[in-house]
Protein backbone atom coordinates (compact mmCIF):
# COMPACT_ATOMS: atom_id res chain seq x y z
CA UNK A 1 0.00 0.00 0.00
CA UNK A 2 1.29 3.59 -0.70
CA UNK A 3 1.38 6.35 1.43
CA UNK A 4 1.84 10.10 -0.02
CA UNK A 5 4.25 11.35 2.04
CA UNK A 6 5.89 14.65 0.36
CA UNK A 7 6.88 16.44 -3.05
CA UNK A 8 10.49 17.98 -3.66
CA UNK A 9 12.80 19.54 -6.13
CA UNK A 10 15.63 17.07 -4.91
CA UNK A 11 15.35 13.84 -4.25
CA UNK A 12 18.30 13.50 -2.35
CA UNK A 13 20.30 10.08 -1.85
CA UNK A 14 18.17 7.31 -3.98
CA UNK A 15 18.56 3.87 -5.62
CA UNK A 16 17.94 4.48 -9.48
CA UNK A 17 18.44 0.63 -10.49
CA UNK A 18 19.13 -2.61 -9.16
CA UNK A 19 20.51 -4.51 -12.37
CA UNK A 20 20.40 -8.25 -12.76
CA UNK A 21 23.65 -9.33 -14.52
CA UNK A 22 24.83 -12.95 -15.40
CA UNK A 23 26.97 -13.76 -11.89
CA UNK A 24 26.28 -10.54 -10.07
CA UNK A 25 23.60 -7.94 -9.29
CA UNK A 26 24.55 -3.79 -9.70
CA UNK A 27 23.39 -1.72 -7.28
CA UNK A 28 23.08 2.40 -9.01
CA UNK A 29 23.51 4.97 -5.97
CA UNK A 30 22.42 8.61 -6.50
CA UNK A 31 23.25 11.35 -4.26
CA UNK A 32 25.12 9.75 -1.92
CA UNK A 33 26.22 11.60 0.67
CA UNK A 34 29.57 10.63 3.11
CA UNK A 35 27.25 8.28 5.51
CA UNK A 36 26.32 6.22 2.22
CA UNK A 37 29.91 5.73 0.99
CA UNK A 38 31.09 4.52 4.29
CA UNK A 39 28.49 1.67 4.35
CA UNK A 40 29.15 1.05 0.58
CA UNK A 41 33.12 1.23 1.44
CA UNK A 42 32.88 -0.86 4.36
CA UNK A 43 30.07 -3.72 3.26
CA UNK A 44 31.99 -6.75 2.59
CA UNK A 45 29.07 -8.37 0.13
CA UNK A 46 30.24 -5.60 -2.36
CA UNK A 47 32.97 -7.22 -4.97
CA UNK A 48 33.57 -3.51 -6.79
CA UNK A 49 32.56 0.00 -6.81
CA UNK A 50 32.88 2.70 -9.09
CA UNK A 51 32.36 6.37 -8.06
CA UNK A 52 31.45 8.72 -10.41
CA UNK A 53 30.84 11.84 -8.86
CA UNK A 54 27.73 11.56 -6.51
CA UNK A 55 26.90 8.40 -8.27
CA UNK A 56 28.28 5.38 -7.08
CA UNK A 57 27.83 1.54 -9.24
CA UNK A 58 28.13 -1.00 -6.55
CA UNK A 59 28.60 -4.84 -7.90
CA UNK A 60 27.80 -7.70 -4.96
CA UNK A 61 27.95 -10.90 -5.90
CA UNK A 62 24.57 -12.94 -7.02
CA UNK A 63 23.41 -13.69 -3.67
CA UNK A 64 19.99 -11.49 -2.62
CA UNK A 65 20.02 -12.14 1.09
CA UNK A 66 23.51 -9.68 0.89
CA UNK A 67 21.14 -7.30 -1.49
CA UNK A 68 18.44 -7.10 1.19
CA UNK A 69 20.95 -6.15 3.91
CA UNK A 70 22.53 -3.81 1.82
CA UNK A 71 19.14 -2.49 0.97
CA UNK A 72 18.31 -2.11 4.36
CA UNK A 73 21.13 -0.21 5.28
CA UNK A 74 21.04 1.90 2.44
CA UNK A 75 17.33 3.18 3.51
CA UNK A 76 18.20 3.02 7.55
CA UNK A 77 20.85 5.98 6.28
CA UNK A 78 18.20 7.91 4.38
CA UNK A 79 17.51 6.47 0.93
CA UNK A 80 14.99 6.25 -1.28
CA UNK A 81 14.07 3.76 -4.10
CA UNK A 82 13.17 4.80 -7.25
CA UNK A 83 9.69 3.30 -8.74
CA UNK A 84 8.73 3.29 -12.36
CA UNK A 85 5.68 2.41 -14.26
CA UNK A 86 7.34 -0.06 -16.41
CA UNK A 87 10.14 -2.58 -15.68
CA UNK A 88 11.57 -3.69 -12.38
CA UNK A 89 12.33 -0.76 -10.83
CA UNK A 90 14.42 -1.01 -6.90
CA UNK A 91 10.96 -0.31 -5.46
CA UNK A 92 9.90 -3.40 -7.18
CA UNK A 93 12.89 -5.67 -6.24
CA UNK A 94 12.33 -4.13 -2.07
CA UNK A 95 8.59 -5.26 -2.50
CA UNK A 96 9.73 -8.61 -4.13
CA UNK A 97 12.57 -9.19 -1.45
CA UNK A 98 10.40 -8.55 1.50
CA UNK A 99 7.96 -11.18 -0.51
CA UNK A 100 11.09 -13.36 0.06
CA UNK A 101 11.62 -12.78 3.76
CA UNK A 102 15.15 -10.87 2.65
CA UNK A 103 14.01 -7.42 3.71
CA UNK A 104 11.78 -6.13 6.66
CA UNK A 105 10.37 -2.38 7.27
CA UNK A 106 8.89 0.09 5.52
CA UNK A 107 10.85 2.45 2.36
CA UNK A 108 10.55 5.84 1.29
CA UNK A 109 9.70 5.21 -3.26
CA UNK A 110 10.64 8.23 -5.02
CA UNK A 111 8.78 8.53 -8.39
CA UNK A 112 10.17 11.83 -10.49
CA UNK A 113 7.28 13.41 -12.51
CA UNK A 114 8.72 16.20 -14.24
CA UNK A 115 11.09 18.18 -12.36
CA UNK A 116 9.15 17.32 -8.98
CA UNK A 117 10.09 13.84 -7.43
CA UNK A 118 7.13 12.59 -5.19
CA UNK A 119 7.71 10.48 -2.34
CA UNK A 120 5.44 7.62 -0.81
CA UNK A 121 5.69 5.49 1.92
CA UNK A 122 5.22 1.88 1.03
Amino acid sequence: MKKFLYKDAIPGCYIRAVNNVSSSIEVIVENVNSTVLAILANYSGIKQQTVHLDVVIATIDKDWQLVGELMEELRDAGCAFAGAAYGWSPSDVVDWLREQGLFSGSYREVIQYGGIWAFYER
